[in-house]
């Protein structure tokens, strides 16, 4: 695997996946990809193979966010949730339940076209303009005395790696993220600091897979057993 200056390492990207509701580590796959751009393919095959079915859907970190994995996991019939790689100042609005922008204080968003005629690009533009006495001005993101507005750029309804960003946006895909961390991630806190896997003692992939399986069933068994870490 290169890792930067066109130096090279010896490693492996291991991938693995962790049911929500009961913890338990569902599939693991290991790579000598260096990032997690076209991963997840592998990972749903993995799950299926090892666990017996595909998840109902999948999330991730920003490392996945990429068409590719979009794709893929929209072949299998999986729902993704790949928050975007994009930062920038936080938006003044977010979709409601019923998917309309509102900003913080709750007041709906009106909504005009807008084109970019430099670039061509068509955006939604979205303004609210009942923030002078506002009581939430303060904490808002946005700028501006007497209004709230922003554009987002239009983009295929088909494009299907803006729609898992758009999923992570919900009131659901904020709450699933932050479950993310304290599932997948406790499979690999508990692997290097409770069974000191912090790096491979067999050689190539098969045997890194192996070492790695052998963390995964001793962590399943312990969740199984009632051992809680």
């Amino acid at each position: 695997t290169m890792v930067s200056h066109g130096k090279y390492l010896v490693g492996y990207n291991v991938q693995a996946a962790a049911d929500l509701e009961s913890g338990l580590l569902t599939g693991y796959v290991v790579t000598g990809d260096a990032n997690d751009l076209s991963q997840l393919e592998r990972v749903c095959e993995a799950v299926e193979a090892q666990s017996g079915a595909l998840p109902e859907r999948v999330v991730c970190d920003r490392g996945y966010d990429s068409p590719a994995n979009a794709t893929a996991l929209d072949e299998k019939g999986v729902e993704a949730f790949l928050p975007s790689k994009e930062r920038g100042k936080r938006a003044p609005f977010v979709p409601d339940e019923a998917g309309r922008m509102a900003c913080a204080a709750g007041h709906l968003a009106t909504v005009s076209e807008w084109k970019d005629e430099k670039s061509g690009v068509l955006y939604d533009h979205y303004r609210v303009s009942r923030c002078s006495n506002c009581p939430v001005k303060e904490e808002c993101p946005g700028t501006g005395k007497r209004q709230r507005a922003m554009k987002v750029a239009r983009v295929d309804p088909e494009d299907l790696k803006h729609r898992a960003n758009g999923r992570c946006r919900t009131p659901e895909g904020r709450e699933l993220s932050r479950l993310r961390g304290q599932t997948i991630e406790r499979v690999f806190a508990v692997a290097k600091e409770r069974y000191g896997l912090r790096r491979f003692r067999l050689k190539g992939k098969k045997g890194a897979g192996i070492e790695f399986g052998l963390a995964a069933l001793a962590f399943n068994l312990q969740i199984l057993m009632g051992y809680f870490f």
